[in-house]
């Protein structure tokens, strides 16, 4: 089924009512490299009222396709999952933009969620101390 799969109807399974289903599709656009899905990908992670946006999430992750701009934009997202797999995955190469690192900060001064909250600070602690330490600041002033 899936070796068959043309690369829209693997974005279309991501959105299917199963999970085991999302998640091989995100592995199998993954494993072909198919990074001409992410802009529907980044269609899927945007939207709101997706139910799913987290599996959009990992698949564009993925395949590389976490950038900045768009990071910052999910750091906004209502889903809470998709805010920490965003903080996580920001300092995977522990070090941040400017832009991204102010994006964090400004999450650290208002966010509520707990698992969000806790994955600020354990990235924090693998980003560089000047940027760490401003998001551990502002998250002990609150």
């Amino acid at each position: 089924m899936w070796i068959a799969a043309a690369p829209t109807a693997l974005v279309n399974y991501l959105g299917h009512p199963n999970k085991w289903f999302r998640r091989q599709a995100a592995l199998e656009l993954s494993w072909r490299h198919e990074t001409g899905v992410v802009p529907a990908l980044e269609k899927l992670a945007r939207d709101d009222r997706n139910p799913h946006a987290f599996d959009a999430v990992c698949a564009i992750d993925l395949l590389g396709g976490l950038r900045d701009e768009l990071a910052v934009e999910l750091l906004r997202h209502p889903d809470p999952y998709v805010r920490r797999w965003i903080v996580r995955q920001s300092a995977e190469d522990r070090d941040v933009s400017p832009m991204l690192a102010a994006a964090l900060t400004d999450l650290a001064g208002r966010e509520m969620q707990a698992e969000v909250r806790t994955q600020l600070l354990a990235t924090a602690r693998r980003l560089p101390a000047e940027t760490g330490l401003r998001i551990v600041r502002v998250m002990m002033e609150r």
